[in-house]
């Protein structure tokens, strides 16, 4: 029961951090990409905990909002900290171009531990979709190549899963569909 209410905890955490935040693309209260995070790892990962499920709830709030690793630690505990830092980007705007950061936020994820990284693949399950490629054509082929690097950085017991597996399937379709549509537009303006 204590791990049912620490989620309920964390949900409500996370919804009154992200409070007045919208997502890019849908407009949808931003509080909904947590919870559909939260759903996916329950759905996708046969051998989820509970901190799992509450540190899917809080994987952007240190990175979104005024919350800090300190704060999650003080009101959720270490292996719940542990697990959100891991999951949140750790560089900066000083360390050079979009490519450069990807790059240091890829390794931070290659040094986490199995539980984190599928917290990761879960979140970008949910943010790689059909709606990017509608909304943003010319971000999101670079987005889908840094997020199918991103499951290149994973351990191998990850890539090992059918959640993995699936993921890695959905991006590969996804940059195909976004490649033909570029080329689409190309026709239709020459």
């Amino acid at each position: 029961m204590y791990e049912i209410d620490h989620n309920i905890h964390a949900r409500m955490y996370a919804t009154r951090m992200h409070e007045g935040q919208f997502r890019k693309y849908s407009n949808l209260p931003y509080i909904t990409h947590p919870i559909a995070v939260a759903n996916i790892v329950r759905i996708n990962i046969p051998n989820f905990d509970y901190n799992m499920i509450a540190a899917a709830y809080l994987h952007d709030v240190v990175e979104d909002t005024s919350s800090s690793i300190d704060d999650i630690m003080c009101t959720f505990g270490d292996d719940i900290a542990m697990l959100v830092a891991c999951l949140t980007k750790v560089s900066k705007k000083s360390d050079g171009n979009r490519p450069a950061r990807v790059s240091i936020d890829q390794q931070h994820l290659a040094n986490a531990p199995t539980r984190a990284q599928l917290i990761k693949l879960a979140d970008i399950d949910h943010n790689v979709n059909l709606e990017l490629i509608d909304n943003d054509l010319d971000f999101a082929r670079p987005y889908i190549l840094e997020k199918i690097d991103f499951l290149h950085a994973m351990n191998d017991e990850v890539m090992a899963t059918d959640f993995y597996k699936s993921v890695f399937e959905k991006l590969t379709e996804l940059e195909l569909v976004t490649i033909a549509k570029i080329r689409e537009r190309r026709r239709k303006n020459d």
